[in-house]
């Protein structure tokens, strides 16, 4: 699923990173970061729970975020889960800029067969 979200938002995002991002603080703090989050199981199906992070410095543009998700939605089998974006702020002390956070949640359902024990 990775390689998918970074095809979906390589015309967005030159920073791309999974899991963790790896930017020395002399970078410019412009990125995304996809990973995986929880796994929902039932007897009948799972649901992969996956989350986007996009950090710019000073200000997310609302048009970027629409373009992402879109994006995504749109050339992976992800849909938004049911949460709300949250919007956190971080400090890169060697520019001596905050930076907005957007966390988007998503995830992926998958039909499982769990045998009887």
């Amino acid at each position: 699923m990775k390689d998918k979200v970074e095809e979906a938002i390589k015309e967005y995002e030159i920073n791309y990173f999974y899991g963790q991002a790896t930017l020395e603080l002399n970078d410019k703090w412009n990125y995304s970061v996809f990973k995986r989050d929880t796994i929902d199981n039932s007897r009948t199906s799972s649901k992969l729970n996956y989350t986007l992070a996009v950090v710019r410095e000073n200000y997310i543009p609302e048009e970027l975020i629409e373009d992402i998700i879109n994006s995504i939605l749109s050339k992976t089998n992800l849909k938004l889960r049911d949460t709300n974006f949250k919007f956190d702020y971080i400090y890169n002390p060697k520019s001596s800029i905050v930076c907005e956070v957007i966390t988007i949640d998503f995830y992926q359902s998958t039909k499982v067969c769990h045998e009887s024990r």
